[in-house]
């Protein structure tokens, strides 16, 4: 298994940063998952967890019940802060992979607070 971002290969367990963000904005990212193995790759499920999750979200996916060799699902992940701080929270990917199950992404990004302007 594979999972790249932005064309970049990522392993498991690394660290992905969204950037400042706008608190009241959003940024997203896409991922590309693809079966490199022999066999069929399940994927059960895409879950967001950890520190911060309700500031990383996984936006609607159709899971595939598998993918052959070669076939690929790509999904996006938003992170929209809600706090003009350091966010985190972990993406995992639960497989049937014997290498690399769970597949996780340490996510990280930094809400910017919008200035509150007095008369």
């Amino acid at each position: 298994m594979a999972v790249l971002q932005a064309g970049a290969a990522l392993t498991n367990g690394a660290g992905q940063y969204f950037g400042a963000v706008n608190v009241g904005a959003a940024v997203t990212n896409t991922y590309t998952v693809t079966n490199t193995g022999l066999g069929s790759l399940v994927i059960s499920n895409i879950g967001v967890s950890g520190l911060n999750p309700a500031d990383f979200s996984l936006l609607p996916v159709a899971i595939p019940p598998s993918l052959a060799p070669g076939e690929s699902l790509n999904f996006r992940l938003a992170f929209a802060p809600t706090a003009g701080c350091l966010r985190t929270a972990t993406v995992t990917l639960t497989d049937n992979d014997s290498l690399q199950n769970p597949f996780t992404l340490s996510l990280s990004g930094t809400g910017n607070a919008m200035p509150v302007i007095t008369a």
